[in-house]
């Protein structure tokens, strides 16, 4: 499809996601906020480096499968590292992390890749690890408008806050906090409802 050839591009995909950034970055830092003394992440399906400006300061590792993204990740944050990595079979040299950033990621993923996405990224949390992940909502059938531009979005699985909390706790997660909010484009028009959640491993 030629929507997916564009938003294959980084160009593309800035375009795309620039309108709704400002309401997911908000929510970011809300959750990292509730992660003092933290200063070391993995962002997970990193895009082109979309996340990475608000990391000034932290080591910061981002991965995605699209070569293209992290090509131009690299030289748009030379001081970050960027690697072409499938998050279900990470082979970092051993590293580990605090705190692992899953940003709209896994609404293009089925629960059976899910699964695979929370047991890969576990082994390499260090004790104590959080994960934070940001995901749409379905939206109720009243809102028309929002599942109408739910239908331009390139996921597949968009899912009810059951859905996501079963795929959590069946990846070994449990929801140590969760906020919602609704995406804004250009900051006037009302996307979809999202789903902030900082997860830990389960006991």
């Amino acid at each position: 499809m030629l929507k997916e050839k564009i938003l294959e591009s980084s160009l593309g995909y800035a375009l795309w996601s620039a309108p709704i950034n400002n309401s997911k970055e908000a929510a970011i830092k809300s959750m990292l906020a509730k992660c003092p003394g933290v200063n070391r992440i993995l962002d997970v399906g990193c895009g082109p480096g979309t996340n990475a400006h608000f990391f000034s300061g932290w080591d910061y590792v981002g991965i995605d499968l699209n070569q293209r993204y992290i090509e131009d990740a690299k030289k748009k944050h030379p001081d970050k590292r960027f690697f072409s990595a499938d998050a279900t079979g990470l082979d970092l040299d051993g590293e580990r992390f605090p705190l692992i950033l899953i940003n709209s990621l896994m609404h293009h993923l089925s629960d059976e890749e899910c699964a695979k996405l929370l047991e890969g990224i576990r082994p390499i949390l260090t004790e104590g690890g959080r994960v934070i992940v940001q995901e749409p909502l379905i939206p109720s059938d009243d809102e028309r408008l929002m599942r109408f531009l739910m239908k331009q979005d390139r996921g597949d699985y968009f899912r009810t806050r059951l859905a996501w909390d079963e795929i959590f706790a069946a990846g070994g997660f449990a929801v140590a906090a969760e906020e919602f909010y609704t995406l804004k484009l250009v900051g006037l028009i009302s996307g979809w409802h999202m789903y902030s959640v900082l997860l830990t491993v389960s006991e």
